[in-house]
């Protein structure tokens, strides 16, 4: 597990432009492309691209609660916890994301 004061975080965007059922790409600071998810739980920040055969999620991933499917084969992750659902063979990885003072934040390293 990673220390918390080992995290880069990277601000994303004021919390009031992203909202409910929106998505947005972000560069991190260390050059990584992430999309970060904002559901009626939770937000999430993944890779911008599907593990799979990288086709990109930002305009094209279907996201329906808390499922996130990829429209190249229809692969599914539980965006909860990252755990693969339909199809998907591999874990889709989750990076930290925090909100604090309106503003959303995504860490550099994969949530444990």
């Amino acid at each position: 597990m990673t220390d918390s004061a080992d995290v880069q975080w990277t601000r994303v965007c004021g919390s009031d432009e992203l909202a409910v059922g929106d998505r947005r790409e972000v560069q991190l600071d260390n050059g990584q492309l992430v999309l970060v998810v904002r559901t009626q739980e939770f937000l999430r920040a993944c890779p911008a691209d599907c593990p799979h055969q990288e086709t990109p999620l930002l305009d094209e991933a279907i996201i329906d609660g808390n499922i996130l499917t990829c429209p190249t084969h229809y692969w599914q992750w539980d965006l909860s916890d990252g755990d693969p659902l339909e199809g998907a063979e591999v874990r889709l990885p989750l990076y930290r994301v925090r909100e604090e003072a309106g503003e959303i934040f995504v860490g550099n390293v994969e949530k444990s």
